[in-house]
């Protein structure tokens, strides 16, 4: 086999094995998580949550910085220091299958815990392995491209609010448009720019033209809040970690609680800015409006998901009590130090 060949190939096995890995690891950690929502969901405010959730993602697709958080050591005792893991030279990277180019290396997969079982596979065998993997991740990068640009399209064909307008909602007019487009399936923001690559625009906010004044006037605020947290930013990460990861059924499950748990924070933000009357309209929106679409990628939908446990929570809503901000904020940051820092050793 040429040098510059196999080179090439051991260095796409090199990557892919460390992206299997860490989506074995960011699967267990989600798995924890989930598992534990019965516990914590009332504790952390949805906010909080996103928090937790995004770290996660962030984390997952940029292993090299997974790895570099491993040497961060707060807590004596951490999820990812109970994992004992494999670890390749010199990158310190996680690597769960065999390297079947490195001279009297094992045949065995090191699972988390320590846990080494016998691979039956053979060199080629992996490797058309690794090619299905990396088919399946430009593929899903592709549709998400096209989605995306899809909505652009859509978007631009509506009319721009006044920036005054704008301006009204506590939103910027000089980063943000908001434009009233016909067919869309849903009111949605999404990262970008509006008319062109210099017009200073940050994001657009494309509202279904149909709507009422005054429910228009709760979208926009509900978008608005998405803006304000930055979750399209933090819905980048999470398409392109499922990109790398849609073989993990429990990625797929940590990604629709993640924009369910977006979405209640906005809803909860919103809903703390009404009057008793706002809050009942807003509730009725939601009935109406929330009819589970769910769009792909860096686009934050107003009906995403989950439409009958945001009802349920607009209509039971109550002023936040004092002591539980900081109670969630810390619990949050403590859930991270245990799950996503320490245990560096293999």
């Amino acid at each position: 086999m040429n040098a510059a060949w196999k080179t090439c190939l051991m260095l796409f096995y090199d990557v892919a094995n460390m992206y299997f890995s860490v989506g074995v690891i960011t699967a267990l950690t989600f798995g924890i998580i989930i598992l534990l929502r019965p516990v914590t969901n009332p504790l952390l405010e949805p906010r909080d949550r996103v928090r937790l959730w995004s770290f996660g993602w962030y984390c997952s697709y940029t292993a090299y910085i997974w790895c570099l958080y491993g040497r961060v050591k707060v807590l004596p005792w951490t999820f990812r220091g109970l994992l004992r893991l494999r670890l390749e030279e010199p990158s310190q990277t996680p690597a769960i299958l065999p390297a079947p180019w490195t001279e009297g290396a094992q045949d065995t997969l090191a699972l988390p815990g320590g846990v080494k079982i016998f691979c039956p596979l053979s060199q080629g065998q992996m490797m058309a392995i690794g090619l299905v993997w990396l088919g399946m991740v430009a593929a899903v990068l592709v549709w998400s491209t096209r989605t995306e640009g899809r909505l652009k399209c859509l978007g631009q064909q509506g009319e721009r609010l006044p920036p005054e307008s704008v301006a009204e909602f506590g939103l910027d007019p000089k980063t943000v448009a908001v434009r009233l487009c016909d067919g869309l399936p849903t009111s949605f923001v999404r990262r970008g720019h509006d008319t062109g690559a210099g017009d200073g625009v940050q994001y657009v906010i494309c509202l279904q033209r149909e709507l009422p004044p005054e429910r228009m006037g709760l979208v926009l605020r509900h978008e608005g809040e998405h803006i304000k947290m930055r979750h399209p930013w933090w819905k980048m990460a999470n398409a392109i970690s499922m990109a790398l990861f849609w073989w993990s059924p429990l990625h797929w499950a940590a990604y629709r609680l993640t924009n369910r748990d977006m979405e209640l924070a906005c809803d909860r933000a919103v809903l703390n800015q009404l009057e008793p009357e706002g809050r009942r309209e807003y509730a009725r929106m939601l009935t109406e409006l929330a009819a589970g679409r769910h769009l792909w990628g860096s686009v934050s939908a107003f009906g995403e998901c989950d439409a009958a446990i945001r009802i349920r929570r607009a209509a039971a809503w109550k002023p936040e009590k004092e002591w539980k901000k900081p109670l969630s904020l810390v619990l949050s940051v403590l859930l991270i130090l245990f799950f996503f820092t320490g245990g560096w050793a293999g």
